[in-house]
């Protein structure tokens, strides 16, 4: 008989908090990859929309330089910026500090605003001139008219960016060592478990 007489289920309460990475246990690590993941995907892709629908909607002075912008950040590979991001981090001090880091990921400027400003430059410009006849301003019109028919691209680039936020231990590693996450513990465990 492989199977115990008697379930003991308390170990599988006790089991979490045995877990410590840092000074964290499981439920605190669980928490830093929830707030980490969904709370700074979020302010990114606002801000990505916030930058692509006047891209992809307007014409404007320094338009192709915006663009650019974004162009330039995604070709540039992230490990010839570490360093300096490293060093602006901790000028602005958002090391070990998570309000701040959060608000840091209110950028905008990168792969998600590419694919969004594809999207918003696809949606029919007839709903958005009639949303202005009827006196909406720019922003009502984002809200109310353009990011409804965009709501399908916002939530597949929100899960995909989630998804890869989740994983990500090199951010607490180094931003935010004293926060660690659950990718980050599960990378400690492994590593003293060699």
């Amino acid at each position: 008989n492989d199977f115990p007489s008697v379930w003991h289920w308390e170990y599988y309460l006790e089991i979490p908090s045995e877990i410590i990475v840092r000074g964290n246990n499981f439920w605190m690590m669980t928490w830093n990859s929830i707030w980490f993941a969904f709370g700074t995907q979020f302010l990114n892709i606002l801000a990505s929309i916030l930058v692509a629908y006047p891209l992809a909607r307007y014409n404007f002075p320094f338009r192709g330089f915006f663009y650019g912008i974004i162009i330039f950040r995604i070709i540039i590979p992230i490990i010839g910026t570490g360093s300096t991001g490293y060093k602006l981090q901790r000028a602005l001090g958002m090391i070990n500090n998570p309000p701040r880091y959060v608000i840091g990921a209110f950028q905008g400027f990168d792969m998600q605003a590419l694919i969004m400003y594809g999207y918003m430059k696809a949606v029919d410009r007839g709903y958005s001139e009639a949303a202005f006849i009827d006196g909406a301003g720019p922003l009502t019109t984002l809200f109310k008219v353009v990011l409804p028919q965009a709501f399908p691209c916002v939530i597949a680039l929100y899960v995909s960016a989630v998804m890869g936020q989740w994983n990500n231990y090199q951010a607490f590693q180094i931003s935010l060592p004293n926060y660690p996450n659950l990718a980050l513990g599960v990378y400690e465990l492994q590593e003293k478990a060699q």
